[in-house]
């Protein structure tokens, strides 16, 4: 499900940069990184789930790291969204 979230990310995001030669890199970038952290938040919960069928140390220890990782990116993602300026962030 979060492959198909990046792939539909970069579909529209390149349909957006052919179709308005206005839009800024700033302006795609920002569209792109919002699925992006789509796609984050799916996965983990993806594994989540996962983790629930067969729960072993082993796994719990991957879950862990895997959903520090995902959270620190998240976070960044957000906090670049943030710095941004409300305009920009209104996106089609």
């Amino acid at each position: 499900m979060s492959i198909f979230c990046v792939i539909l990310g970069v579909l529209q995001t390149g349909l957006i940069a052919i179709s308005r030669n206005t839009l800024s890199f700033k302006h795609l970038r920002l569209h792109f990184g919002m699925w992006l952290q789509l796609a984050l938040e799916l996965q983990l919960g993806a594994d989540i789930l996962a983790t629930t069928v067969a729960p072993s140390f082993e796994v719990l220890y991957k879950l862990a790291i895997v959903a520090l990782i995902r959270t620190f990116l998240n976070y960044f993602l957000n906090r670049e969204f943030a710095e941004q300026t409300p305009e920009a962030i209104h996106l089609p």
